[in-house]
C-alpha cells in the first residue's frame, strides 16, 4: 500500500482483553495539516479511546502502536455517516415542499427521516464495524 493510501495515528495500548485491544489516540499536530480533518472523530478532541480488534493478542499496556486505517474505506465511512443523510435530509425537504407546500411540514419530516436512517445504520453496525475495522501495527523503535 502506498503512503496515501491509509489513514494513520499513533497510539499506545491502554488494556489488551486477548481479541479487544484499546488504544489511547493523543491529536498531534499532524491533524492541523490532514485534509480529513474536518470527518475524523479521532481530531474532534484532543484524546480518544478506541477498540480495535486484533488477531496478534500480545500487545501489552504502554505500548506504542500505529492504528491504521484505509483512507477509500474512511472516505466511505465518511459518506455513510454524513454525506448520504444530507442528501436524504435535502431530498425529503423538496419533495415534501413541492407535494405538501407547507415549509415547516417539510422541515419537520426531513429531519425526523433522520430517525429511521440512523436506526437502520444501528441495525447494521455489525457489517460496518467488520467492514471498516482499524489494524494495529506495532511500531519501530
Amino acid at each position: 500500500m502506498k503512503l496515501n493510501d491509509t489513514v494513520e495515528h499513533e497510539g499506545i495500548v491502554k488494556e489488551n482483553t486477548g481479541s479487544i485491544v484499546k488504544v489511547i489516540i493523543h491529536r498531534s499536530s499532524a491533524c492541523a495539516n490532514c485534509e480529513g480533518k474536518k470527518g475524523c472523530y479521532l481530531s474532534e478532541n484532543s484524546n480518544k479511546i478506541i477498540d480495535v480488534t486484533a488477531l496478534d493478542s500480545d500487545y501489552r499496556s504502554g505500548e506504542k502502536v500505529k492504528v491504521v486505517l484505509e483512507r477509500k474505506l474512511a472516505i466511505n465511512a465518511l459518506f455513510y455517516a454524513y454525506i448520504l443523510p444530507f442528501i436524504v435530509v435535502i431530498i425529503t425537504l423538496f419533495l415534501i415542499s413541492a407535494m405538501t407546500g407547507d415549509e415547516r411540514l417539510a422541515g419537520i419530516i426531513s429531519i425526523s427521516v433522520l430517525v429511521p436512517y440512523f436506526l437502520i445504520l444501528k441495525a447494521f453496525k455489525s457489517k460496518f464495524e467488520r467492514k471498516y475495522s482499524f489494524k494495529l501495527e506495532r511500531m519501530i523503535h
